[in-house]
């Protein structure tokens, strides 16, 4: 936002720590209170109507088969809601997914961070519900495909 002068920003999560923390960046960034919005909210439930160019997501993904598997530093310094999303992880990416569609302008963007071994499964629901995007899957510094960037076309 600091590099981006015109740029106006909803800023959603559900915790309420988060949000203090997203409040202290702004502060530390001195950005303008008239560029964003804060939020607290499940997802998009406080902002049924609204549309936008981008949205960027990191939603909880970690499945709870794979709790031991999760750093221990994590584990201590993470709240469970910001990791944890179910026996296979996708029950948040699931349900973002359901509501992009409504959220998202022509030709806008969905960035989100997803565990890679939940790949096949998101592609799964991309080829059976979003026939009007483009999406690609694109890798973390570990060469594991880590993101998805989802267009959607009018």
């Amino acid at each position: 936002m600091k590099a981006t002068k015109k740029t106006f920003v909803d800023f959603v999560d559900i915790d309420k720590e988060a949000i203090q923390q997203i409040k202290i960046n702004l502060v530390k960034n001195k950005i303008p209170s008239r560029r964003y919005r804060i939020y607290r909210s499940n997802m998009f439930s406080l902002i049924r109507n609204k549309k936008y160019d981008f949205i960027l997501a990191n939603p909880p993904y970690v499945a709870l088969k794979r709790i031991k598997e999760v750093d221990k530093e994590v584990l201590e310094n993470e709240p469970g809601n910001a990791l944890f999303a179910g026996e296979n992880g996708l029950l948040f990416i699931k349900k973002l997914l359901n509501e992009t569609d409504k959220h998202l302008k022509c030709l806008g963007y969905l960035f989100m961070e997803f565990d890679s071994l939940q790949r096949g499964e998101i592609e799964k629901i991309l080829k059976m519900r979003f026939h009007n995007y483009r999406y690609s899957f694109e890798k973390d510094q570990y060469k594991k495909e880590r993101f998805l960037i989802l267009q959607k076309l009018c």
